[in-house]
């Protein structure tokens, strides 16, 4: 095996994969067992919810907060609205639905596992992936000395699963997921397990929050935030403001 040079690091959601429908089902179901009086009926049409969530999408932080996203949609919260105001809401919106972070969490894992296990065509069918990202993270896997790391707040499983429907070999012990700690700390391990500085790395995210973390914990990462993923003009405007270059799918491999 070739020594390692280069590592180059991608989120998940919203880098390779397109989840928001996905997530906006899954809350859906999670709501309804969790708060059924609070939710809208099984037969109910839930389409202008979907469509909502995903405006809504890029305010989202870590999976289980979907289920909060669409219980304000289904009260009829405006999308436009909430895509700037649901950071602030959302601790009195948990109050609201008399629940916790981490039963909404737990409920939320709760239902994916259970859509896996039974049904598992029809969850991966909910997904989509970056044709231009999947392919510049084969060309990556294929290059010699480089080591490809998937970072993600999705369950590692969930990830696992999703990446080889995708036909992407990215190593097991290469993808991290929730419960692996913050994403900085993620790569600056990976950077002292193969004695890399922080130069030869690159970090392709779509949350210019987690990139603005990185770049205080290590300034010489090469950081990417990705356009076509669950971001805003406002971040992709600060982004350039704050030097961290903003770009296309088709500009993965330019260094």
């Amino acid at each position: 095996m070739a020594q390692v040079s280069e590592l180059w690091a991608f989120d998940f959601d919203g880098v390779v994969c397109d989840s928001a429908h996905e997530t906006g089902v899954t809350a859906l179901r999670a709501l309804r067992r969790l708060v059924p009086e609070q939710a809208p009926g099984s037969g109910d049409d839930v389409s202008h919810i979907l469509k909502g969530f995903e405006t809504v999408r890029p305010s989202l932080e870590t999976g289980w907060e979907a289920v909060v996203i669409v219980y304000l949609l289904h009260k009829g919260g405006d999308p436009d609205d909430l895509v700037n105001t649901f950071t602030a809401i959302k601790q009195s919106a948990i109050k609201e639905l008399g629940t916790s972070a981490d039963e909404l969490k737990r409920v939320f894992q709760l239902v994916r596992e259970d859509w896996t296990e039974n049904a598992l065509d029809e969850w991966l069918a909910l997904h989509r992936f970056y044709p231009d990202a999947v392919d510049a993270v084969q060309t990556l896997l294929a290059r010699p000395g480089t080591a490809v790391y998937v970072i993600t707040t999705k369950a590692k499983e969930f990830a696992v699963q999703l990446l080889s429907a995708a036909g992407l070999a990215v190593p097991h012990d290469r993808v991290f997921g929730l419960g692996s700690g913050p994403k900085a700390d993620v790569l600056g391990q990976a950077l002292t397990e193969h004695g890399l500085e922080p130069a030869s790395c690159w970090f392709f995210e779509d949350r210019l929050k987690t990139l603005e973390a990185v770049s205080l914990a290590a300034p010489n990462i090469h950081l990417r935030l990705c356009d076509w993923g669950y971001n805003t003009p406002a971040h992709r405007a600060r982004a350039v403001a704050l030097g961290i270059p903003v770009i296309a799918a088709s500009q993965i491999l330019e260094r």
